[in-house]
């Protein structure tokens, strides 16, 4: 998506009027995580299901899409290095720790789209006993989809663990528990890597 930005050609002209877009690639880092934390913050409390399905699974590629350039973008331009300690990230660097963190969440909130919601009731419908559900217009919970963003959503957490691990952040028992998950990431899921 971009952000359209409505000028006049002439000063005095109101009907005449210029369009000109700004790509997300040309935003400031800060306002494209401002966007995406924003976002981010509104999925998060929006537990009680009140904002509907359409919106809310665009509401989350949205904030999925900006992390993923806030991501990409604070590694291109240095923001964060494995090579610093805690103590030597710029104060006004410490939000774009989270990135990991956030993506890992938007993702866990997939179980809410991936399941149609009647309105007014207090959980989700499950599929028959031996259906797949999913699909279009059928509703339902789809196990292939869940458990593809439950992987990538897992695979978010422990790199946002890495680099809290890697700037020496995690100590003590939180240190030993990290450790033992990364020596067993593969057997929540059945064997199999990433």
């Amino acid at each position: 998506k971009t952000l359209r930005v409505v000028a006049a050609k002439n000063e005095g002209a109101e009907d005449d009027e210029d369009e000109d877009e700004i790509d997300d690639d040309d935003l400031p880092l800060e306002s494209l995580y401002a966007e995406a934390s924003g976002i981010y913050r509104r999925l998060c409390s929006d537990s009680d299901g009140s904002v509907e399905g359409d919106k809310r699974a665009e509401a989350a590629a949205r904030c999925l899409t900006l992390l993923e350039k806030v991501s990409g973008r604070v590694v291109s331009e240095g923001v964060l290095s494995a090579n610093e300690s805690a103590s030597e990230v710029a104060t006004e660097s410490l939000d774009f720790l989270l990135v990991g963190h956030m993506r890992a969440e938007v993702l866990a909130l997939d179980l809410t789209q991936a399941r149609d919601k009647a309105p007014g009731s207090p959980s989700p419908p499950l599929p028959p006993s031996g259906s797949r559900g999913g699909g279009k217009g059928g509703g339902g919970f789809d196990p292939r989809r869940r458990l593809k963003s439950l992987t990538a959503s897992t695979r978010h957490h422990l790199s946002f663990l890495a680099l809290c691990d890697d700037l020496g952040l995690v100590e003590g028992p939180e240190k030993d528990y990290y450790q033992a998950v990364l020596r067993n990431k593969a057997l929540p899921f059945g064997g199999g890597g990433w």
